[in-house]
């Protein structure tokens, strides 16, 4: 493996089984990290599966732990993050992605499947960040990536979406002075469906863009919403070596 960009560092990845969150961890398994694969279950799953994702990273020289876990589930998200910073003894970068869409417009939903949206899209979001902060706070560093989707979404779907962005906007700020850099990558939401486990190109642009935001620093990019191309064009070119040396979370 030549790209040791992310070499030491460890990130966990929700919905990594298919989709954006696949296409992230894939990417930063090329780039040297140790990759912390979380999704609902180890099965199959339309698109694809968590342990074909880990067997992928390790395919490629990398190094993958896959975890079932449910983000709804305080219990299951505290064994999951407990887990890695056991196993690896820190936890440098989160990136977040989990989204469930449902059928109907604003005056079409179902209450049951609105609230079932919120509790997974936001709820879980809010929940995976303040289970790593913590560790992070622990070790002075570390980066949040939050995933929403863009584009032409539902208004239903935007809503919730909409208010992940607000949150890591926010937390960003609350975060600066600690070290810890929160930004949001953008999906098109044909990333959710018709990349819902396949091939990728190689080079990924759209991984590509969540290594370079989990490399990024309150100092080089914090409370942003960036499609990938922003990042990329913001971020500019990253030197596929091991970056500053890294204090151990405590």
């Amino acid at each position: 493996m030549s790209d040791r960009r992310l070499a030491g560092r460890v990130v966990i990845v929700t919905g990594a089984s298919r989709g954006p969150g696949r296409r992230c961890a894939l990417a930063l398994g090329r780039a040297g990290a140790v990759v912390a694969l979380v999704a609902r279950g180890m099965g199959p799953m339309p698109g694809g599966s968590l342990q074909e994702t880990a067997e992928r990273i390790e395919a490629a020289g990398g190094q993958a732990l896959p975890l079932a876990c449910d983000l709804t589930d305080p219990d299951s998200l505290e064994d999951a993050v407990r887990t890695v910073r056991d196993r690896h003894g820190r936890i440098d970068a989160l990136v977040a992605q989990a989204l469930v869409q449902a059928p109907g417009g604003v005056s079409g939903i179902q209450p049951r499947h609105w609230r079932r949206m919120v509790e997974v899209n936001l709820q879980g979001a809010f929940a995976c960040c303040r289970a790593v902060i913590p560790t992070m706070l622990g070790q002075g560093s570390g980066a949040i990536v939050a995933v929403s989707v863009g584009g032409d979404a539902s208004p239903v779907v935007r809503a919730t979406q909409r208010a992940v962005e607000e949150l890591t906007v926010g937390l960003a700020r609350e975060q600066a002075a600690n070290g810890i850099a929160c930004n949001v990558l953008v999906a098109s939401p044909e990333l959710f469906t018709t990349d819902a486990g396949g091939a990728a190109p190689e080079p990924d642009p759209y991984g590509e863009a969540a290594v370079r935001l989990a490399l990024s620093t309150p100092k080089t990019c914090t409370g942003q919403v960036l499609d990938h191309a922003a990042v990329l064009a913001r971020l500019g070119p990253v030197p596929a070596e091991p970056g500053a040396q890294l204090r151990p979370a405590p």
